[in-house]
């Protein structure tokens, strides 16, 4: 037998057959709304409770709604299904919203399956975003439902007024929109009204939650500083007390901004405790308290708060209302919880707190845009967001007796345990359920499982060699199409080569570097030569560390329709490509990071003072848009930007495959490192030339240094912390993100010092002596403190290294 929680969440006392979906349970959102509707139906089907009955009315057609009556037309065999609307659409609240967000687990954060973004339901199924695309999914997937089981009617603009018992039945009567009534007679009717509709405070305006122009803005007014009042302490009040105290507030990036920060992990179980507590100590919990005494610490800290800080709206006001003496109530999302923490603390930090004002509010008898919370004093407010929740009871005016004798014994089912409290999750049986049911209908398979089994059928690209001078390509999947395996790659791809890698001449090392870096690639080749080839270039790298070779096996394919291609020009124009890639990648995480001073990748992770990282960021764009414009030198910087040699050394054949998505995050390090370092110099661009990639020069535009900056881990296939002051660098100042300790001299003196003429020992400025840059705590130090401290540790480590030689010159010559 399958569990009787559901039936007993929706049964009514002396209603048989009537049931209540989700309309006073805890946590409703619109995941839950839909698995409450399919572990219910389920239920009932397994448990053959129903018995015989087929005609079904499902009163809204909300997430709720839709849920049940797709399951009473896919469970119950012989089942006719009317819902009954009385808007205009099904799912009217989502449907035109594209300001709010919806994640299918938010409510589960910080526990591990809020990180899937995928409500993972067998139909009906949806993945997080806006209210508006969530919905439109949704539909697409029920009116597929309507088409091939044709059990289910939606009757739109129909208001249920009434259900009248008769017998065993049900006689629910409605009403249209033009006021004709109607009636039909069914066997058990589901309320699925949800949400209902929000509450609304005398006096004030009320702005959906659900709709756009209810999301709180940037100020509109002319004076200094309006006041914003946001009223409610449920998640909907959390949320725009976010979106009123935040400049440019996305509500999608500010939870990957919290949920994503570097140190995050330090507090979630932290946040777990809390939550324990909370649930053992019942109401009046004080979640503030507990926050500040369990994580505050620990915030002020890992520099979240300052961040936060800095995105706070300097010219507004925000007062913040709730009806119970704390700020914070029980039954909202710890997410959401953390997040007015992080305000109130951070508000406070710049000295412009939000205010918090308990008590009743009423605007009874004061002119409009006037207030009174607790029977105090007036106060006037330029705006006003109201959240006080669903007007539950008033929902429920048709059906007053179902409410009064389903709401008190739902609350004692409610209170004896406190699972019950918990967003539900799918039943299993539930799952298997509905998917046999959805095969035996011969529905169609969903989108989503469709893309996902079309995912899973590999493409194809082949490349040969035919004669001594055609090289030729084949297969479904052009070479510009290639770069998709660097990006989403949506299904595998057999990359085939059939000829030897000195066969492919310059178009190899391209072949290469695509493969090297994509996802879901697996190389086919039966030259043996390929596998040597792949291993010098990857994880016998000299200048790399855990660069993976790609996947490797031997032919499978049959042969394929051939053309020549001209491998040269292929092979550039695939080289410009991925550079280009590289550039917008670059571009997108800089642009964040120097803008916000977070990364969700969190692969910098290195606090910059905000004045420092804006100026940094005006040098990057344009920079951008110079090496945007100039292939070559875009080229050349990157692949100084992987190793420590430069281009005239040798094969470069070794440095440029190392440009790519693996090496992403060590090239991000490395432009940050070169832009700070940038705002201590006068003037700095890249550079196109030998020795370096990057050039200082004076107010004058006279070339003062040569820089060679790179993320390489390995000079010569040693560390870089062993070798970087013993490398003879051909430019004057190196810039090495990867080395985090200062770089010594030791024995680098003895190469670097020779004799000219007159046999009196010089500097050696083309072997030795180099000013080296690392990423250490003194670094750190700097960038926390700005473009002064910047300047002062660049030319304290020019004048240390310059110390460092001199010293060594005279124990030379004393030892002469």
């Amino acid at each position: 037998m399958i569990s009787f929680e559901p039936i007993d969440a929706a049964t009514v006392p002396g209603w048989p057959y009537v049931y209540v979906v989700g309309s006073f349970d805890r946590r409703i959102t619109f995941f839950s709304q839909q698995v409450r509707g399919f572990n219910l139906v389920h239920a009932l089907a397994q448990n053959r409770v129903l018995g015989d009955r087929t005609r079904f009315a499902v009163v809204g057609a909300g997430a709720a709604g839709l849920a049940s009556g797709s399951a009473l037309s896919l469970l119950v065999p012989g089942a006719v299904v009317d819902v009954f609307e009385r808007e205009q659409h099904p799912l009217h609240l989502q449907r035109d919203c594209d300001d709010r967000n919806l994640h299918p687990h938010i409510y589960e954060w910080p526990r591990a399956v809020a990180r899937s973004l995928r409500a993972g339901l067998p139909f009906l199924d949806w993945t997080q975003g806006s209210a508006s695309n969530v919905a439109a999914d949704i539909m697409r997937q029920f009116g597929m439902l309507q088409a091939y089981q044709q059990n289910v009617t939606v009757n739109l603009m129909r208001e249920v007024t009434q259900i009248e018992r008769v017998g065993s039945a049900y006689r629910v009567h409605h009403r249209d929109s033009g006021g004709a009534n109607g009636s039909a007679l069914y066997h058990a009717v589901f309320l699925t009204i949800g949400f209902g509709r929000e509450r609304a405070l005398e006096g004030a305006p009320l702005r959906s939650y659900w709709s756009d122009a209810g999301v709180p803005q940037g100020p509109r007014y002319a004076h200094n500083v309006p006041r914003v009042l946001v009223t409610g302490g449920g998640d909907g009040g959390l949320i725009d007390l976010c979106a009123a105290a935040l400049t440019d507030f996305d509500h999608t990036r500010l939870i990957e901004l919290v949920t994503k920060w570097p140190e995050i992990h330090r507090l979630t179980d932290e946040l777990l405790d809390i939550d324990a507590e909370a649930d053992r100590d019942g109401p009046g919990f004080d979640y503030m308290h507990a926050y500040d005494r369990n994580i505050g610490p620990i915030l002020r800290s890992d520099g979240l708060l300052e961040v936060i800080a800095e995105r706070l709206r300097s010219r507004v006001q925000v007062v913040f209302n709730t009806e119970g003496p704390l700020v914070l109530e029980p039954y909202t999302s710890t997410l959401n919880r953390l997040l007015a923490f992080l305000l109130f603390r951070a508000s406070e930090l710049v000295e412009h707190p939000i205010q918090h004002m308990p008590g009743r509010i009423s605007a009874d008898g004061l002119p409009y845009g006037h207030y009174r919370v607790a029977g105090g004093e007036p106060f006037a407010v330029d705006d006003i967001f109201v959240r006080h929740g669903a007007a539950k009871d008033e929902a429920f005016g048709p059906f007053e007796a179902i409410r009064d004798a389903y709401k008190p014994e739902h609350e004692r089912w409610l209170e004896a345990d406190p699972v019950r409290r918990a967003p539900p999750s799918l039943e299993e049986e539930a799952r298997s359920a509905l998917e046999r049911a959805m095969i035996a209908a011969d529905l169609p398979v969903p989108r989503r499982q469709l893309q996902d089994a079309m995912a899973q059928q590999p493409r194809r690209a082949a490349i040969g060699r035919e004669g001594p001078a055609r090289v030729v390509w084949g297969g479904d999947v052009l070479p510009q199409s290639l770069l998709e395996w660097w990006e989403e790659p949506r299904r595998p791809l057999r990359l085939e080569l059939l000829a030897g890698p000195d066969a492919l001449e310059g178009l190899a090392c391209a072949i290469g570097r695509f493969a090297i870096h994509a996802r879901q690639v697996r190389v086919e080749a039966d030259d043996p030569r390929w596998t040597n080839w792949f291993s010098r270039l990857t994880h016998q790298s000299p200048h790399a560390q855990a660069v993976q070779a790609p996947l490797m096996g031997p032919l499978t394919g049959a042969g394929c329709a051939m053309q020549e291609v001209n491998a040269s020009q292929l092979a550039a124009e695939m080289h410009e490509a991925m550079d280009g890639w590289m550039l917008r990648k670059l571009d997108v995480h800089l642009s964040e990071y120097l803008t916000t001073g977070t990364e969700p990748e969190n692969w910098v992770a290195w606090r910059i003072e905000p004045a420092l990282r804006d100026a940094m960021r005006l040098r990057w764009n344009t920079w951008r848009e110079r090496l945007r414009g100039n292939s070559p030198l875009l080229a050349r910087l990157f692949r100084l930007a992987a190793c420590a040699v430069e281009d005239g050394q040798g094969d470069q054949t070794d440095r440029q495959v190392l440009v790519g998505p693996h090496r992403l995050p060590s090239m991000v390090r490395t432009m940050v490192l070169t832009l700070a370092s940038a705002e201590a110099w006068p003037v700095s661009a890249p550079r196109g030339t030998a020795p370096g990639n990057f050039e200082r020069r004076d107010a004058g535009g006279r070339e003062m240094a040569r820089i060679h900056a790179s993320g390489a881990e390995l000079i010569e296939g040693e560390s870089i912390t062993a070798r970087a002051a013993h490398h003879a660098w051909e430019a004057e100042i190196v810039l090495l993100s990867e080395l985090n300790a200062p770089a010594f001299v030791e024995e680098a003196a003895e190469r670097s010092l020779w004799h000219d003429d007159e046999r009196a020992p010089r500097l050696d400025t083309s072997r030795g002596g180099k000013i080296i840059v690392g990423a250490d705590a003194a670094l750190m130090a700097a960038l926390r403190e700005g473009v002064e401290a910047m300047s002062h540790h660049l030319t304290r480590t020019e004048k240390r290294r310059q110390m460092e030689w001199v010293l060594q010159l005279e124990e030379r010559e004393e030892g002469a």
